[in-house]
């Protein structure tokens, strides 16, 4: 199960009113060549304004097996271990992304149950 976590978003440019644009919240499994679409979209619990930015706060619970979205050997790092990050996109009224910007990743053997 991941916790909650803040995102830090810094607008490229002006944002539009917020009442006017959600924000997105997407689970990602990363994969070498395409990433995995876990959950979302979804909005965020929580989001405020701080001196760096906006933060966004979101708890999620997500089944070990879909964690385990490769379930194969990565023959580089010989390790079963997956990789997991949020993406965060601000959209305007008509859904477009006016910003996006990308948690850390986890990484952990989402298998494994210790």
């Amino acid at each position: 199960m991941l916790k909650a976590w803040s995102l830090c978003l810094r607008p490229r440019r002006e944002m539009p009113s917020a009442t006017a644009s959600p924000f997105q919240l997407r689970y990602w499994g990363d994969d070498p060549s395409d990433d995995d679409l876990l959950v979302g979209p979804v909005k965020p619990q929580t989001v405020f304004a701080a001196d760096d930015g906006l933060h966004y706060q979101h708890s999620q619970q997500i089944s070990r097996s879909l964690l385990d979205e490769d379930g194969n050997l990565d023959i580089v790092t010989n390790s079963e271990r997956d990789e997991i990050y949020v993406g965060a996109r601000f959209v305007d009224p008509a859904g477009k992304t006016v910003s996006l910007v990308e948690s850390n990743r986890i990484y952990k053997d989402f298998y494994d149950p210790f």
